[in-house]
């Protein structure tokens, strides 16, 4: 009987706690078990604020020097480059997109080193209703192991099924 009681409560409090945080503000909450258990944050002292390395404090104002804005456009970059899947012509674009951003920082000697990889490449595919002859375009999905998404070449016909 002991046992079923504490394992309601628990269920109780998980469900309060829970209740709690999606009623309110998690950073208020926290604020609040802060106060009430009486827990400070407390800088580091100034000896070990100043222990960094000047590798430590180069990379530190690096990363400081990072913009919201400038994450977004690199990623609006890459977004608007087709598949970057090796093989296909988004790996080269974007291969030569952050070299381009290396020279920009200044960077000296940015190198590439080729090699081969073996990648299957999807030349797309077409998927036609013979009642309407609507097409939509239809993609592979990617190999298992390394076998590659193959139909004959006369295509396959048979009743759709929509579900």
């Amino acid at each position: 009987m002991f046992n079923v009681i504490k394992r309601v409560l628990l269920v109780l409090l998980t469900l309060g706690v829970l209740a709690v945080v999606v009623v309110f503000d998690p950073e208020e909450v926290s604020d609040v078990i802060r106060d009430t258990l009486h827990i400070r944050q407390v800088a580091p002292p100034e000896q070990v604020r100043g222990a960094l390395s000047a590798e430590d404090r180069a990379v530190r104002r690096v990363v400081d020097a990072i913009t919201e804005e400038e994450v977004r456009s690199h990623v609006a970059a890459f977004t608007r480059m087709p598949s970057r899947v090796v093989g296909y012509g988004g790996e080269r674009q974007a291969r030569d997109y952050v070299r381009s951003q290396f020279e920009a920082l200044g960077l000296e000697r940015v190198t590439t080193e080729p090699f081969d990889v073996t990648v299957p490449i999807d030349a797309g595919g077409v998927l036609r209703l013979e009642t309407t002859g609507e097409e939509m375009p239809v993609y592979c999905l990617w190999p298992n192991d390394v076998r590659t998404s193959t139909l004959p070449a006369g295509g396959v016909g048979g009743p759709l099924i929509y579900g």
